[in-house]
């Protein structure tokens, strides 16, 4: 009775959002209640409300174990995200010296891999508020992969720029769906701890890249194998994922309403892409947020051999930076807030780039300087994810970082032409971006407070 009651709200008021929700749940819970008084024992009707929460915390603490091995698989395959954009810093020379090849060529061709994950970005991230997290996660590792090996046996600068921009289509975005599927199968308590393991990974992986590179530097060992040998561990991800990982507990709660005829009702009025429903003064500063990190931390890496002579010192080097970083991003967020801590880090790190930017180029004092300003934008990256989950609903969460990417990865596709300039040139231009950065960070913090 309760549960025909609720449907026949539900239809009654389809628009009423909440209140709907909030009956339909109401009358379920109640209908439910009923149901186990009914059918219970005489010597069981003893049972309250606090047995049945205790059981419930009960059953989410036997759940616990369970996460690790999907939360690993996931951590990897963000990890090794990072390979696209960061083992093109020590093969870009090698490249170069093949027929057809020049080094403004491979440049140009590493700019197809950002434009390409802005396209993804736009076309692939709105589409999972639709269709959920895993399937398209396994899809896009699986194309991104093939794309790889095209590139890998590319004679031409066409066809290896073409290959570079399909795997940015799907490699790029790749890494944020493993984030999200991450961020919304663990409690919210765990998200800041699992952003900082994320990105604690990513840096082991770079200073992994950096340190092997430099010790199988052989001339017997072509660009080709060593891609190919790099990309082995997403290929064991991609089989080993799809029987460990499963959808995204948040996408299933807000996919399944409560009630079949609500439901449907609200399947048919939820929009393909609900970006309609954004803030857009929030969005437009969580743009500028994101821009600013992605193409200082990336321009810093694709000018790591003009920093100093070393750039596999350099490389491994930031790598470091970033990992000692990211440990310390989460005790630093919980003491000062997300919103404290990116606006002092967006600020630090124009400090340091400005000055950079009058820093003799090669000397070690530059170096310097931009491994402080790496540091700083090392924390704004934590922070920016942080901030996107509590600014924008479920509903629209994976579109708003969508959009954010467009913005953020066409911009990155002059961090590798940016790379040919001197880098007094290029740090003044990341300098500005982080200042700006911090000025959208106040209207993030003012968007929160409402």
């Amino acid at each position: 009775l309760f549960r025909s009651i609720s449907c026949h709200v539900a239809v009654l008021k389809n628009r009423s959002g909440y209140r709907t929700r909030f009956m339909c749940r109401f009358f379920a819970c109640t209908s439910d209640t009923l149901r186990l008084l009914a059918t219970a024992d005489n010597s069981k009707m003893t049972v309250t409300f606090q047995e049945t929460s205790s059981l419930r915390e009960g059953d989410n603490a036997a759940k616990l174990p369970k996460m690790l091995v999907p939360a690993i698989l996931l951590g990897l395959t963000y990890a090794n995200c990072c390979v696209p954009s960061t083992l093109i810093v020590f093969t870009a020379e090698r490249i170069a010296e093949e027929p057809g090849f020049e080094k403004r060529s491979v440049s140009l061709c590493q700019s197809f891999f950002w434009i390409g994950f802005a396209a993804g970005s736009l076309l692939v991230m709105p589409l999972l508020d639709r269709f959920g997290r895993l399937w398209p996660l396994l899809s896009m590792q699986t194309v991104g992969l093939v794309a790889a090996l095209v590139s890998c046996q590319a004679a031409t600068p066409t066809i290896y720029g073409a290959a570079i921009f399909v795997m940015g289509f799907t490699l790029g975005p790749l890494g944020f769906v493993a984030y999200l599927l991450l961020q919304e199968s663990v409690p919210s308590s765990f998200r800041t701890t699992a952003t900082a393991a994320l990105n604690v990974s990513w840096s082991i992986w770079i200073i992994l890249i950096a340190t092997v590179s430099e010790l199988v530097e052989n001339p017997t060992l072509s660009w080709r194998s060593e891609t190919m040998l790099w990309y082995l561990p997403l290929v064991a991800l991609a089989l080993i994922t799809p029987f460990n990982v499963s959808e995204s507990p948040e996408f299933v709660s807000a996919a399944q309403p409560e009630c079949a005829v609500y439901g449907s009702v609200e399947d048919q009025q939820r929009p393909l892409l609900p970006v309609a429903q954004l803030d857009w003064h929030t969005m437009l500063a969580t743009i500028l947020c994101w821009t600013a990190c992605s193409v200082g931390y990336y321009g810093i890496s694709y000018s790591a051999g003009s920093l100093s002579p070393n750039r596999y010192l350099n490389m491994g080097l930031m790598g470091v930076i970033d990992l000692v970083c990211y440990a310390v991003a989460k005790p630093l967020i919980d003491m000062h807030g997300t919103v404290k801590v990116q606006l002092f880090s967006f600020s630090g790190a124009a400090s340091a780039l400005l000055l950079c930017s009058f820093l003799p180029p090669g000397s070690w004092i530059m170096m310097t300087a931009a491994l402080v300003g790496r540091f700083f934008l090392d924390v704004a990256f934590t922070t920016i994810y942080l901030l996107l989950l509590d600014c924008f609903p479920v509903d629209v969460r994976s579109g708003a970082m969508g959009i954010a990417n467009v913005a953020a990865r066409l911009f990155s596709a002059a961090a590798p032409l940016l790379a040919l300039l001197p880098p007094s040139t290029s740090c003044l231009v990341f300098g500005l971006l982080s200042l700006a950065a911090a000025s959208a960070t106040q209207v993030l913090s003012r968007s929160l407070k409402q």
